[in-house]
């Protein structure tokens, strides 16, 4: 079997990790406002979040033996979202995180061992999130930001006849901390916000050409 060529496909699958909040300025607690910022150095809130999601992936594929390279590129819409408790000087403000989309565009290395591949991934990702937290008013603020990452992954994919093969496969996504302004008409509050994701994924790939 001979995994060269383009393919194409969707994939479902589970995600869950971890979203830290550091304050910077006007966050819940009392911390001052923007001429007196923190550089996100006091710890708000820490919780976890998880969900499912699916979208599609095209990739391509050269094979020299049993040794396969390529590139493969994936969109991902999310339902992985997650709530807790937190605050600079205090600890009972709610905070919250949606995880809207995630891609990646990832190189691709493997073993065949005919029809079945091995392989290793490492790339860039991005992540659409939107965020909220209400402070002791109470008033809510929220907003969204759009930041790249990394992902590093590894997965089995099996060709079960000559266009169509199936897989699994595990991802790590790490987004270090960006700072997001949350607002509400006039009342803003910054963080510093750091997300963790692992992803589990199976996928279904159509070879264009015959394997």
């Amino acid at each position: 079997f001979d995994w060269s060529g383009a393919y194409a496909g969707l994939h479902a699958g589970y995600g869950w990790g971890d979203t830290s909040w550091h304050g910077i300025f006007g966050a819940s607690g009392g911390q001052g406002g923007p001429g007196n910022p923190q550089q996100g150095s006091l710890n708000a809130a820490n919780y976890d979040v998880s969900g499912i999601l699916g979208g599609i992936q095209p990739g391509y594929n050269i094979q020299q033996g049993n040794i396969v390279m390529g590139v493969e590129a994936e969109a991902s819409w999310s339902g992985i979202n997650g709530d807790g408790l937190g605050g600079v000087n205090t600890s009972d403000r709610p905070f919250s995180t949606d995880v809207n989309f995630l891609g990646t565009f990832t190189g691709r290395f493997g073993v065949a061992m005919d029809r079945t591949l091995f392989y290793g991934k490492a790339g860039v990702a991005v992540i659409n999130e939107s965020h909220s937290h209400t402070t002791g008013a109470p008033l809510v603020l929220d907003g969204s930001e759009t930041r790249m990452g990394a992902v590093l992954g590894a997965g089995v994919e099996h060709a079960f006849n000559e266009r169509w093969s199936v897989k699994g496969e595990y991802n790590y996504l790490q987004f270090n901390a960006a700072d997001v302004v949350l607002a509400n008409g006039g009342d803003q509050a910054a963080f510093a916000i750091d997300q963790q994701l692992h992803t589990f994924k199976i996928g279904l790939n159509y070879l264009f050409t015959d394997g």
